[in-house]
């Protein structure tokens, strides 16, 4: 699969290549979420950031559930998260922004028990 998040329309989009289906999700933000920045943790959970909220919010996907959880603020707004990196060793995500700071998201422990 291939995931992404669209920046105009406000939404997470997966891609079967094999097949050419196509399903979207509106982020919890809504049109003007203006997502950018994804990343993937051990659990497959996908993680992004809607730069169009003020302060920006860290929003949290499960593929299995296909739904939405947490939306968390980026306490110093942060501009744009452009860049995201997962950390296994750490459970974490670290960001850059536009603003020309670096940020840290350390992850919940998945439902599971997982990460």
């Amino acid at each position: 699969m291939i995931w992404y998040v669209d920046y105009a329309g406000g939404q997470l989009g997966r891609l079967n290549p094999n097949s050419g289906e196509v399903d979207e999700w509106p982020l919890p933000g809504g049109n003007g979420s203006r997502p950018y920045g994804m990343e993937v943790d051990a659990d497959d959970r996908l993680w992004m950031v809607e730069s169009g909220s003020r302060p920006n919010q860290f929003v949290g996907f499960d593929p299995r559930s296909e739904s939405f959880f947490g939306r968390t603020p980026i306490p110093s707004g942060g501009g744009t998260v452009r860049h995201m990196h997962y950390d296994a060793a750490t459970n974490a995500i670290w960001f850059g922004t536009d603003m020309n700071t670096i940020g840290r998201a350390i992850l919940p422990r998945s439902p599971d028990g997982g990460s």
